[in-house]
């Protein structure tokens, strides 16, 4: 619930769960030295919303953890669920009834945001994806923290299984 951490957490999931130019990302070179799948339970990649044309925003967010909660995720490995796709829909800012739909993976989003937010660099030209979730709220977080503390717990548990199984 430190939503002040946010843009922290970025930078450790960035060098975890994010490609670079050259080289596969932390969490996934250990699980090939360790020759172990990183399994996840996801809602299906393939359900997308219905999005009603009234709404100024509407995120979409590919959920992921290690146990499933509404009895519909299937199992599939972490690695593909970060290509999963993170779609935000948002109002053009000119007042005009048309929407910009931008689509990003979790891997893409995670990277950029903390490309812009200041987890792992800080720019000013924040782009439209980051910038309209820090501004929307859910509960007591912005849905930019929401998200990325999810993806953290999960890469945590991830980690922390994959370590304890290495050491067999």
């Amino acid at each position: 619930g430190k939503t002040h951490l946010t843009a922290d957490l970025l930078g450790l999931l960035r060098s975890l769960i994010c490609k670079s130019s050259s080289a596969k990302p932390l969490l996934l070179r250990v699980a090939a030295i360790f020759d172990r799948p990183l399994p996840v339970y996801a809602m299906p990649l393939d359900n997308e919303l219905p999005v009603q044309d009234n709404l100024a925003l509407h995120v979409t967010f590919p959920s992921a953890g290690i146990q499933q909660k509404w009895g519909v995720e299937r199992l599939i490995d972490f690695e593909l669920w970060l290509k999963s796709s993170v779609t935000i829909r948002i109002r053009v800012p000119n007042g005009e009834s048309s929407f910009t739909v931008i689509r990003k993976t979790v891997e893409e989003f995670i990277s950029q945001a903390a490309n812009h937010v200041g987890g792992a660099h800080f720019s000013d030209l924040v782009p439209h994806t980051v910038s309209a979730l820090q501004d929307l709220h859910l509960m007591d977080q912005t849905a930019l923290s929401r998200f990325v503390m999810e993806v953290g717990e999960t890469t945590l548990v991830l980690g922390e299984w994959l370590l304890q199984k290495g050491k067999r």
